[in-house]
């Protein structure tokens, strides 16, 4: 059961991955949503990759996506 929710969660990530050139905001913020997923996982690998890309890619727009969430999970994404 878990490595199937891994591959599943870990084949979004890889989508959205290879979609930022076509839209980034669109794929920042599915990785966003999937960090939200992640919470009640183990799958640090993924999570942290996710903060990755934010830490990189981030802008007003990312920023305010995140806020509006309005979890304190996702304070993670912001330094």
């Amino acid at each position: 059961m878990i490595n199937e929710q891994y591959e599943f969660m870990n084949n979004r990530m890889k989508e959205l991955e290879l979609s930022f050139d076509k839209d980034n905001l669109t794929s920042l913020f599915g990785m966003i949503d999937l960090y939200g997923e992640l919470q009640d996982t183990t799958f640090h690998d993924l999570s942290n990759a996710i903060e990755l890309w934010i830490d990189q890619y981030s802008n007003t727009e990312v920023l305010e996506y995140i806020h509006r969430k309005n979890d304190s999970y996702y304070n993670n994404l912001v330094h």
